[in-house]
């Protein structure tokens, strides 16, 4: 039969007596054929939920190798088996999500599992596209309903177009977070694990998910002191409803460990934060502009940076040091702080469009 100009589908069956009742065979096959077009020679009544989700979702493409069979022995049910490459499809797999356009792979069912493998597709975004090939989606059995649906996204883009993408549905990372995630440039990629119900009532309530993946080339959208913190590669997690960014890290020359951490459950009272360990010298602070009165410090000791991201207001900094290591004095009161004696030092500051250090103490053997 000609199923559209060009296309031909081919189809046979085998209908068996035996003394228990009736088994069928029935095959089909075509080379290619239009989605639209494949859809409409699908019968209604036949598989209703698949054929709807296929309609609803699937807006055009192109099926390669379509395969189809159905074996029924007397008196069991139907074993059906379908398989089929495609091209060119644009799906939007969720309500509200972007369409993912451009792909291509393979897909097959038999025995009430369903799989979904793609060689190539992407995501639009307002500022470029997010690679998704290599996404894989599963329904591991689907004789439970509603049934469990699994989806790998394998995503490869511009931290900002990963981004934009994860505050749409289904994961709407927007709509959870106390804070503007879009705080750094560089390259993710990575894995984004969704898993939900089959059901147009239940999706939402049962969807579970992660992420792990690198950005490399990571540059901070912000500066501390007027540096950008940078990284070659940090690790991006999303966990537990915990967002983390870590990794090593530089500020202006200095060396850290660095890790950002929010939550996206709106009932945990935990506030946006990037914490760094840092070894900084007393040429590493004038570096940064901070203006120390002469000889006040001198030597490398360990400190803190930590900047928090409280909602409705600009960013808030502060480095942190117990000033082991360095040698402290201040000539005009007659002290001096040695080197192994531990101190208290702390520099407070504002960021934001008008960034300014907000304040400046030291203390710690004997000088208060």
């Amino acid at each position: 039969r000609e199923l559209e100009e060009g296309a031909y589908g081919y189809a046979n069956g085998i209908i068996t007596a035996r003394p228990e009742g009736w088994e069928l065979r029935v095959n089909a096959f075509t080379p290619r054929v239009g989605l639209r077009k494949a859809l409409s020679a699908w019968p209604i009544d036949f598989k209703a939920k698949p054929r709807e989700w296929m309609n609803d979702h699937i807006s055009q493409g192109t099926l390669l190798d379509y395969e189809f069979s159905l074996h029924r022995l007397p008196n069991e049910l139907p074993v059906i088996h379908y398989s089929m490459g495609f091209e060119d499809l644009v799906m939007t797999p969720f309500v509200d999500a972007p369409p993912i356009q451009g792909v291509s792979g393979h897909l097959s069912s038999h025995d009430f599992i369903l799989s979904l493998e793609t060689d190539a597709g992407y995501i639009e975004t307002p500022t470029g596209r997010v690679d998704v090939a290599g996404s894989r989606y599963t329904v591991p059995n689907g004789r439970i309903k509603p049934s469990l649906a699994e989806l790998s996204l394998q995503i490869d883009g511009a931290y900002e177009d990963v981004l934009w993408v994860l505050n749409h549905a289904p994961v709407s990372l927007s709509n959870r977070m106390p804070a503007n995630l879009n705080l750094t440039t560089g390259r993710v990629v990575g894995t984004v694990d969704l898993s939900f119900l089959l059901s147009k009532t239940e999706a939402a309530k049962s969807l579970k998910y992660s992420a792990a993946g690198r950005i490399y080339n990571a540059r901070s959208k912000f500066d501390v002191l007027s540096t950008q913190i940078t990284s070659d590669v940090l690790d991006i997690t999303i966990e537990d409803l915990m967002f983390r960014l870590s990794g090593s890290a530089d500020l202006g020359g200095i060396k850290s460990d660095m890790q950002f951490v929010s939550s996206l459950d709106p009932k945990r009272d935990l506030r946006p934060r990037l914490s760094a360990d840092l070894r900084v010298s007393d040429r590493d602070l004038m570096g940064l502009g901070v203006a120390l009165p002469k000889d006040l410090l001198r030597g490398t000791a360990a400190a803190e940076l930590i900047v928090e991201f409280p909602k409705g207001a600009a960013p808030q900094y502060r480095i942190t040091s117990d000033m082991v290591g360095f040698d402290a004095r201040i000539p005009t009161l007659g002290w001096r702080k040695s080197t192994n004696a531990k101190g208290d030092f702390r520099l407070d500051g504002r960021l934001g469009e008008t960034p300014k250090i907000e304040g400046f103490s030291y203390s710690g053997q004997g000088l208060e």
